[in-house]
């Protein structure tokens, strides 16, 4: 039987422990965005589009990381890739602190990627070896509180710390709270994949487990509506820097970025106490169909007014980033409930492909982005009626068990 965390470690020390280890990713991700210009300008980049590559290369480490991940958490248990995917992070975050180049960075952010892949996918198979159905999303709901309370600070620390000593004084942090977790996790945590339970690593069982996890509508098609999701939220977080300061003249990013994150928290938290009773998969639903309604009506403005205001450009994105709160942890929950025996398998699966449609997505969006309010709101809209599709396809299967 799965280990049960409130037997190993305390229930509110295994939420956030994990809860804080997800969120290195954000973190990193969102104190370096105040910083992306003053980057670029230390090595002569001042084209926009590259710049974007600061964050979106991250994510591919996680894209390329989390398909062995899963099987490897598997075959020898969760704690020792967990491990293995904090100290990737250190080491990559100690490539960024000594490159003297643009590349050197990018290639540093690639291998904290592939990390944080490792504890993405282990932190995910952790909570399925424990808990399942509306259970497991109630639980992904409370760690998503903590984990998106870290957006709602990032930024703000982020901006804080750069102005007063520089862009590397904000990498030195993501070492500080990366080495700070490994001794806790380390020393707290206990295995929570008995031996008998393990899969050893090879071809035909994987192929097997792929093919069953394929064949289930219901987790592919939550697995197409996580990507859709993701490359919305990545098309805002790749150009938050050129949409809130070279557009709107804003220059406290980092407030502006915390402000934003703020409704995910709160929805999340809401999601957390209500979900056993309206069920993950309802409350998923609905909130889909309002960030599509929402985008619509973006494009109404934008048309009526050509220059969509300042107060409406901060009111609706914070809209929508409230209900995407009502998403990622119910739609994971969901699609990982037919996965029991091959929680790891069927979390990089997940993971893994929502993260190409995700990046393929923000990539090509990313290529049309002119400083202009329309080559941003009109990706947006296309890919909330995306996300919409892949729910609404996923959701005409039966719900049936692999």
């Amino acid at each position: 039987m799965p280990t049960n965390p409130r037997a190993t470690w305390g229930f509110v020390e295994f939420v956030v422990v994990l809860a804080l280890i997800n969120a290195l990713t954000t973190f990193s991700t969102e104190s370096i965005v105040p910083a992306q210009i003053a980057i670029g300008a230390e090595f002569g980049i001042n084209d926009r589009i590259p710049l974007q590559y600061i964050i979106s290369i991250m994510f591919w480490g996680m894209m390329a990381g989390e398909w062995l991940m899963g099987p490897l958490s598997d075959a020898y248990g969760r704690r020792p890739i967990m491990n293995l995917g904090l100290l990737l992070f250190v080491l990559g975050t100690c490539v960024v602190l000594l490159s003297h180049s643009f590349d050197g960075i990018l290639f540093g952010r690639f291998i904290q990627g592939l990390g944080m892949a490792a504890c993405k996918i282990t932190t995910r198979a952790i909570v399925r070896d424990s808990y399942s159905g509306d259970e497991m999303a109630r639980i992904s709901s409370f760690m998503a509180i903590i984990f998106i309370f870290v957006p709602m600070v990032a930024p703000v620390f982020g901006e804080i710390v750069f102005l007063a000593y520089g862009w590397r004084a904000v990498v030195w942090s993501w070492l500080f709270g990366a080495l700070l977790l490994i001794f806790w996790f380390f020393i707290r945590q206990k295995e929570s994949l008995p031996i008998e339970d393990r899969r050893l690593i090879a071809w035909q069982p994987i192929k097997t487990g792929v093919l069953s996890i394929i064949r289930n509508r219901r987790t592919l098609g939550f697995t197409l509506t996580l990507g859709c999701l993701w490359g919305f939220q990545l098309q805002y977080l790749s150009n938050a820097k050129s949409l809130i300061t070279d557009i709107y003249g804003i220059e406290r990013i980092g407030f502006v970025m915390g402000l934003i994150a703020v409704g995910m928290a709160f929805s999340a938290a809401i999601n957390g106490s209500i979900v056993r009773r309206f069920g993950s998969i309802r409350l998923a639903k609905s909130a889909i169909i309002l960030i599509f309604l929402l985008s619509i009506v973006d494009l109404a403005v934008l048309n009526v007014t050509n220059h969509v205001p300042w107060i409406y450009f901060l009111g609706s994105l914070m809209i929508k980033f409230s209900l995407m709160g009502f998403c990622y942890g119910n739609l994971t929950a969901a699609g990982m409930v037919y996965a029991s025996k091959i929680a790891g398998l069927a979390a990089s699966f997940m993971s893994a492909l929502s993260s190409v449609i995700g990046l393929v997505l923000s990539k090509i969006a990313g290529m049309f982005y002119n400083l202009h309010l329309d080559t941003f709101y009109y990706p947006m809209a296309i890919m909330s009626a995306l996300t919409l599709l892949a729910l609404m396809w996923s959701l005409s299967a039966p719900a049936t068990k692999n």
